[in-house]
């Protein structure tokens, strides 16, 4: 997406119960904003991946988008966004992830940019299903999780550690993979960390959540 007016850019996969798998990001600001999406459960990419279209947006300062976001606008600033352009990587009926371009000053997209970034979301989706990759590998990260640099771009994952406190806290705590989920994102949000940060504890044994 170098060619379109932005300053970085993601592409996350995505499952139908919430897990995600962030496979690249362009710099450190795209690799946080997938992880406040992630975390506070909102934010133009969640709509996107939801609703099945574009969600653009030109001002995260603007008071209707502080007020459709109140958690993530923001915390999307003050990590260094000023506009934040979400596609959905659809098939049909399926969305199998997003595509995220974000600005560091506030700004719309032009018809022209618009059309290259549709584009580049349709062939991403096409080459995600060309891979012919099982559901339950496209979640799973490779290496270690910690990055690894390509290019001079930076690729984070932090899917594995999530997918397996989620699965330690679902025994723990006697519910459903969802609301181990949905626990786990929300004790991150009332922590003020990333969930694979409390992830981590969680995996590591240190840190144990409690029934409510």
């Amino acid at each position: 997406m170098h060619t379109l007016p932005i300053a970085g850019a993601s592409l996350t996969l995505t499952t139908a119960v919430g897990h995600r798998s962030l496979l690249a990001a362009s710099d450190g600001v795209s690799a946080r904003l997938d992880e406040l999406h992630f975390t506070l459960g909102e934010g133009p990419a969640v709509d996107a991946v939801s609703r099945g279209h574009p969600v653009l947006t030109s001002d995260l300062a603007e008071p209707g988008t502080a007020g459709r976001w109140p958690a993530f606008s923001g915390a999307a600033i003050e990590a260094g966004a000023g506009a934040l352009f979400a596609l959905p990587l659809q098939i049909g009926a399926v969305c199998l992830g997003v595509l995220v371009g974000y600005r560091v000053e506030p700004g719309r997209l032009s018809a022209d940019d618009l059309a290259q970034a549709l584009r580049l979301a349709d062939g991403a989706a096409d080459a995600l299903l060309n891979l012919a990759v099982p559901a339950s590998d496209l979640t799973e990260p490779d290496g270690d999780g910690d990055g690894a640099t390509h290019d001079n771009h930076r690729t984070y994952s932090f899917g594995a550690e999530v997918h397996q406190a989620s699965g330690m806290l679902m025994v723990q705590l006697g519910v459903s993979i969802e609301v181990a989920l949905a626990r786990l994102r929300a004790y991150a949000f009332a922590q003020g960390r990333p969930v694979s940060e409390i992830a981590r504890e969680v995996v590591a044994g240190t840190l144990l959540l409690e029934r409510q």
